[in-house]
């Protein structure tokens, strides 16, 4: 087990290292085979580990829906592995699958199932990368608040740079929906005035009439 998992280790990294401009061809991972007597649930996510790693996404999402399917007495270890993984294996095909999976690792760890990478929080960024590709805006501010107040340390550079695709990309609709999100309006709000640059910028005033198009609360 240790030796497939150190493999697997070693793929990653040649992956994050590897430089197509320099070395067109794309690291590849051996075959590696199974270790005996794993418990299924270990042997569920390995397995599919193996497949996703050898760009065999549905033998990998099979398995690891194979390991949900599992009672929860037998799967109390890497249940947050396979939704995670569920999740980032269906982001390019389809998103909404992959953040309802996502929100999965989250319902998973509150109902008791173990979060040893923290991938609960690790969730939050992601499924708010998929919300700013689809500019929902106030989605994508609202999960990087949560992932700000959990204490992960790349939220504040992550809500900066989500204010500022909300305040340059958002059209009369999105910025209506930002308006009506209490965290998105006061961020990019705080983003606009900071940014002095933008002070005659046509973003501000666009802005500034999707605020006066809604009435804001007295306490803000």
């Amino acid at each position: 087990y240790t030796a497939v998992r150190q493999a697997l280790t070693a793929y990653a990294k040649s992956l994050d290292s590897w430089d197509v401009t320099t070395n067109p061809q794309r690291p590849t991972l051996a075959p590696q085979p199974l270790p005996e007597g794993l418990p299924g649930e270990f042997q569920d996510y390995l397995r599919g580990a193996i497949a996703y790693d050898q760009d065999q996404v549905g033998a990998a999402q099979t398995a690891w829906r194979e390991l949900l399917a599992r009672p929860p007495e037998q799967r109390r270890l890497r249940s947050t592995w396979a939704a995670f993984m569920l999740g980032r294996g269906y982001a390019a095909s389809d998103p909404e699958q992959a953040r309802s999976w996502y929100k999965r690792v989250r319902e998973l760890v509150a109902e008791g199932y173990t979060d040893s990478l923290g991938l609960a929080m690790a969730s939050l960024g992601w499924e708010a990368q998929l919300a700013l590709k689809q500019r929902r805006y106030a989605e994508a501010l609202e999960l990087y608040r949560v992932q700000l107040e959990g204490g992960e340390p790349s939220a504040p550079i992550s809500l900066l740079i989500a204010a500022r695709h909300a305040a340059a990309e958002a059209d009369a609709e999105e910025r209506a929906a930002c308006v009506r999100n209490p965290t998105a309006r006061r961020l990019i709000t705080g983003y606009l005035l900071s940014a002095s640059l933008l002070n005659q910028d046509p973003r501000v005033l666009g802005w500034l009439e999707s605020i006066k198009a809604r009435p804001i609360p007295e306490e803000e």
